[in-house]
């Protein structure tokens, strides 16, 4: 039996292709498994995918195809059904695992058997603006009532013991986003979260992707709200699971005018501003925020920065928050054989 599974899902990304499963391959970490799924795609991702494994020629990759498109949780579902391993690395499409993160984290958990979730440091790095922004999380820090109010995972760094996750019962199918959240404060029940302090993953964020489309947000942001509420017990779990399998809409369940959703809305928005796309923040405020004074004076401020003379402050918010221009460490210049 192998010590990890890496469970990784890839849809319509061809070139996420090489630098996710080559950071894979130059892991420290020698004993694992990669199940590797093509959920789907209608262009060249999972002839890419076969090509790249095939220069790779290492059996540790095992490669999904899938004719039609099942959706990222069902896909993650399948995926940790399928691992072979006690402990379950999720990783993300175009994202990099830099050489010792499955080692580390591997070997905390063995030095911690209480500890059911660990993350790490990670790096959110925005490619095609060359802009990065390292982030230093502490889950351990946390109380499990804290742990509602912020997880602190991203999901793609994250490492769990496949026990605690079936005990949980795993992915709900019915949390199309956003499942990872919904998750986690299942486990924190069952354990300790542990974050190794130390940078070991770089997120590919895409500002210009379908994940900030305006309208993808707003649905993220009620998943997201309505599994912090099933947490807290303020809504019917099983009502709302219900309408969900009977594929109601999410914002059907839970309205985008909800004060939760608005204020992780705006949270985004603002984010989506500062360190990315001053326009796609605007448009987020603009599209989803409802009217009230504090969401006037919000879209106000995103509207100046989205504006040709917004530079300047922009900049000067960038680099109080920790935003640095270049490409990070680790990350691939290109990628080959």
């Amino acid at each position: 039996m192998t010590k990890v599974s890496v469970v990784c899902c890839f849809y319509n990304r061809p070139q996420a292709v090489r630098p996710t499963l080559y950071g894979l391959r130059d892991q420290t970490l020698q004993d694992f498994e990669a199940i590797i799924a093509d959920d789907g795609s209608s262009d060249e991702t999972a002839a890419v995918l076969r090509e790249v494994l095939a220069e790779m020629d290492d059996p540790r990759f095992r490669l999904v195809t899938r004719e039609k498109n099942i959706g990222l949780t069902r896909g993650l579902i399948e995926g940790v059904r399928q691992a072979q391993s006690p402990y379950v690395a999720i990783h993300d499409a175009g994202d990099v695992s830099l050489p010792r993160r499955l080692e580390a984290q591997a070997a905390l958990m063995d030095a911690q058997p209480e500890v059911v979730v660990v993350g790490s440091h990670y790096v959110n790095y925005i490619e095609a603006m060359n802009l990065y922004r390292v982030r230093t999380p502490d889950a351990g820090s946390k109380s499990t009532e804290d742990l509602i109010d912020d997880t602190t995972f991203t999901h793609g760094e994250v490492m769990f013991r496949r026990s605690a996750y079936e005990t949980a019962g795993g992915y709900r199918p019915e949390f199309r986003m956003s499942q990872d959240n919904d998750l986690w404060l299942r486990m924190r029940h069952l354990g300790r979260f542990a974050t190794v302090p130390e940078p070991l993953y770089i997120r590919a964020v895409d500002f210009g992707g379908i994940s900030f489309n305006p309208a993808t947000v707003a649905r993220q942001s009620a998943y997201y709200m309505l599994g912090k509420k099933i947490a807290r017990g303020t809504v019917d779990e099983v009502q709302v699971l219900s309408r969900l399998a009977a594929g109601e809409a999410v914002t059907d369940v839970l309205p985008i005018d909800d004060p939760d959703v608005q204020k992780q809305l705006s949270k985004v928005a603002i984010r989506s501003a500062l360190f990315g796309s001053p326009k796609a923040g605007h448009q987020i405020a603009r599209d989803y925020l409802v009217a009230s004074p504090r969401n006037r004076v919000i879209r106000t401020g995103l509207s100046l920065l989205a504006a040709p003379w917004g530079g300047p402050a922009l900049a000067q918010l960038r680099k109080a928050m920790g935003v640095k221009s270049g490409r990070p460490e680790g990350w691939p210049a290109s990628v080959a054989p």
